[in-house]
């Protein structure tokens, strides 16, 4: 990934509109979790989703904690 990130306005949870990236659609599990820990959200398809939620639980226990 070698491309800068893209960003999209959005509404916010308030309504106000923010700012924030769209994942590329290369991006590793990786890369995306260095870019929601930076930007504190992003933008990304269902399946990068799936994934991604995927990837995450998979470092954490059922009781919430990290391996």
């Amino acid at each position: 990934m070698s491309k800068p990130l893209v960003y999209e306005e959005t509404p916010g949870p308030d309504g106000e509109p923010i700012r924030l990236p769209v994942i590329p659609e290369n991006a590793s599990l990786e890369q995306i979790e260095d870019i929601i820990s930076a930007e504190g959200g992003a933008i990304m398809t269902d399946e990068q989703q799936a994934a991604f939620d995927k990837y995450i639980n998979e470092g954490v226990t059922p009781d919430g904690r990290v391996r």
